[in-house]
């Protein structure tokens, strides 16, 4: 997988292959600080009836749903899963790097 997507992001055109790059190696430049900070505003929520300021409670509520206290202690099991939504997140950029800079050095026929 970390192969495909290396060469996936070395084939677009020139421009593209800069935001391409640019997007999968966004979320390892960003400290665990940082990334803390961008999800807990993702798995915020509020009270029923009041307007939800967390994304995912917004989504839930739009489609009938209950807000969820998704990072509360009382449901470990989601709480584990959601924080390894945000490790997933964090690591396709470092999973690429190599891959990517040894597909630079290949010709472009072998590929």
């Amino acid at each position: 997988m970390r192969l495909i997507m290396a060469v996936l992001s070395d084939r677009v055109n020139p421009r593209g292959e800069k935001r391409a790059k640019t997007l999968i190696f966004m979320p390892m430049a960003i400290s665990l600080v940082g990334a803390s900070a961008i999800w807990s505003v993702i798995y915020q929520a509020a009270p029923k009836g009041s307007e939800q300021p967390g994304l995912l409670n917004a989504i839930v509520t739009a489609f009938g749903g209950d807000p969820q206290a998704w990072l509360q202690f009382n449901t470990a099991r989601t709480n584990s899963l959601l924080l390894s939504v945000i490790l997933i997140w964090l690591q396709p950029g470092f999973a690429i790097v190599l891959p990517s800079a040894a597909t630079r050095s290949v010709p472009g026929d072998t590929i």
